[in-house]
């Protein structure tokens, strides 16, 4: 199949936390490029570039999460691109006690329509980076503003661009967000309990 100028694709960050619980952060992108491109080229273009951006907090992550795939469809075609590997993460490499799997960092990119606010929780941190106050130090914080910056600036390479954004289902719309929100307060992501995954 071919990807086309404005489709949408889906892209999951697969990994898993000790062993046993999946941890999946979901992006959507629009494909922007000049022309067309075949789905592998696309995944590809996918992998390398959350590869990237999650280069900003994998010092952040507990080295019990591993970086397992990225799975890729195209929303647009109702077709699925594969499962490619992370290009160059294998695992986190914050050493020392992990928090809970589901506490973590959180982020927020608002959007133009009310109540439309995209949001990603982080990979399971390390209980070092959590203060003596209860949040998360200027370190952690520090890093997730990278990684804000790297995803909101999206990825070209040639003739090929990505945009982040999210094809909102109140509005039919492509929505893209301009500003993300690093919170230092713990978050709890209830699908991630021990014993549930994902």
């Amino acid at each position: 199949m071919t990807v086309q100028i404005n489709d949408i694709l889906r892209a999951d960050a697969v990994m898993e936390f000790g062993g046993t619980e999946d941890v999946i952060n979901a992006y959507q992108f629009r494909y922007v490029g000049s022309g067309a491109t075949d789905d592998a080229t696309a995944l590809d273009d996918l992998a390398d570039f959350l590869d990237a951006v999650y280069t900003w907090i994998v010092a952040t992550i507990n080295v019990v999460v591993a970086f397992k795939h990225i799975r890729g469809a195209n929303i647009t075609q109702d077709t699925l691109l594969g499962i490619s590997t992370w290009p160059a993460l294998t695992a986190g490499t914050s050493a020392g006690v992990p928090t809970p799997p589901g506490v973590a960092p959180l982020v927020e990119f608002p959007t133009n329509i009310p109540r439309v606010t995209l949001r990603k929780f982080g990979a399971p941190t390390s209980q070092a980076f959590v203060t003596a106050a209860g949040v998360y130090s200027t370190s952690l914080t520090g890093a997730y503003a990278s990684f804000v910056v790297a995803l909101l600036a999206g990825y070209t390479t040639g003739i090929r661009s990505y945009e982040y954004g999210y094809l909102s289902p109140k509005t039919g719309t492509w929505l893209v967000p301009t500003v993300g929100l690093v919170t230092n307060v713990p978050a709890y992501q209830r699908r991630r309990r021990q014993g549930r995954g994902a």
